[in-house]
């Protein structure tokens, strides 16, 4: 009886001692906004390390790295509330050409090789994204176009 309360007791301690789940959310919803507009991408972050990126890809093209903490980017910008624990990337005067899916990754997910960045955004539960769609206004009649519209 005694050998199995140490054996408890040592299984309790191995589990406390475990890091938890890194991971990073964002809303389910698309993104649609009009052309000259700042977006705002939102993502929140579980997680005991500070990298955190952002990755963007176009339709038919492998996703590529964008921005992470600390860079500066002439129309991206990233907004970093370590106490909500959010991690928001915005696009100001935003374009029709900026129309792509955003992810939001908790670690650095490839350094180089982008074979290895499509398998791990592919597989790697740690990277969440969404698709960004901006609509502009066309023509003389002022109508509202999608991109390839």
């Amino acid at each position: 009886m005694f050998h199995t309360t140490n054996m408890t007791e040592s299984s309790i301690i191995v589990l406390l001692l475990c890091k938890g789940e890194d991971r990073v959310t964002q809303p389910r919803e698309d993104v649609i906004s009009t052309e000259g507009l700042t977006v705002s991408l939102r993502c929140t972050f579980k997680t005991m390390t500070s990298n955190l990126f952002w990755y963007r890809q176009y339709p038919s093209s492998p996703p590529q790295f964008l921005i992470k903490e600390y860079m500066e980017l002439s129309r991206f910008t990233l907004k970093k509330d370590s106490d909500k624990k959010m991690f928001h990337l915005e696009i100001s005067a935003a374009a029709v050409t900026d129309s792509a899916l955003y992810c939001c990754a908790v670690e650095p997910t490839v350094t180089g090789n982008t074979d290895s960045l499509y398998k791990n955004l592919t597989r790697n539960l740690k990277s969440i994204c969404h698709y960004l769609k901006l609509w502009f206004r066309g023509g003389a009649s002022g109508e509202v176009n999608s991109p390839g519209a």
